[in-house]
Order: C-alpha cells, then sequence, then structure tokens
C-alpha cells in the first residue's frame, strides 16, 4: 500500500485540509476540506494536487454567474458590437471584383458585399473570402476556357 501524505493543514485553491476521511470504494484517500466561503466537502488526494479542485463549486458557480451577467442580450447592441468589427471593403478590390456596397446577407457571422465584376455581373461574396483571394471574379474566368 502506498505511503499516504499528511494534507492536513494545507491549502488548496480556495480549500484548506482538516482532517483525513475513511477509504471510499475506490479505494483513495479523501480529505475533509473546508473552503473560503465556508462550504466543506471530501475531495481526493490527487484532484487536490493536481488542481483540478480548488474550491467547494463556489468559484465555477461565481464565474457562471460572472459570464451570464457579461452576456449581450440585447440584439441592438449585439448589431453595434458586430459592427464596430467590420472592416469596411467598399470600393476595394480582389482580382477581377470591386466591392459597390454591403449587403444584407450573410454567411453564417461574415457579412457580405456586393461586388462588380469586369465583366458586368454582380456578385455577393463574404469578406473573409474575398481577403483569402478564395473569390477573384463571378465566375466568368473559368467559363473562358480555350
Amino acid at each position: 500500500m502506498p505511503r499516504i501524505i499528511n494534507e492536513i493543514g494545507h491549502r488548496y485553491g480556495r480549500l484548506l485540509v482538516l482532517d483525513k476521511q475513511p477509504y471510499r470504494a475506490n479505494r483513495r484517500t479523501f480529505w475533509q476540506c473546508k473552503c473560503d466561503c465556508g462550504g466543506i466537502r471530501a475531495i481526493d488526494s490527487h484532484a487536490l494536487r493536481r488542481g483540478d479542485t480548488i474550491s467547494c463549486g463556489c468559484y465555477r458557480k461565481e464565474c457562471t454567474s460572472e459570464r451570464s451577467r457579461n452576456r449581450i442580450t440585447s440584439t441592438a447592441t449585439r448589431k453595434k458590437l458586430s459592427n464596430a468589427h467590420t472592416i469596411d471593403e467598399r470600393g476595394n478590390k480582389y482580382g477581377k471584383l470591386t466591392v459597390v456596397r454591403r449587403s444584407p446577407a450573410r454567411l453564417g457571422t461574415h457579412v457580405c458585399w456586393r461586388c462588380l465584376c469586369k465583366c458586368g455581373n454582380y456578385v455577393t461574396a463574404d469578406g473573409t473570402s474575398l481577403r483569402r483571394g478564395l473569390i477573384k471574379s463571378c465566375g466568368c474566368t473559368g467559363s473562358k476556357r480555350a
């Protein structure tokens, strides 16, 4: 049987080890720990030493509630934020395409742009594909094969 390291009095995150618990079914050593919030839990010694468990669960609850408070619920606010990060492509040229205006269509989270090809056709493309060079024309270059 491996030697048990006495953890009483040690601090792991928000937990202070108070006492050793009796063996459980999986034959691991558990320690009674008191959290800074006042909660008491029995925690496996491996989870303590590896840092897998740093509180009685209060830290996870705090993080979850903080994320939910920071979540944007207003669609108007969400639109303002999404527009703030949009690169204005009007007037830019990509291959045979010239960006004319922003399209109301979207491709997932990507903003789409209405583009005029040198051949006179219009095409709608998302800004990421334009910047990466994935779309260079309306398709007219592929059809003019000799």
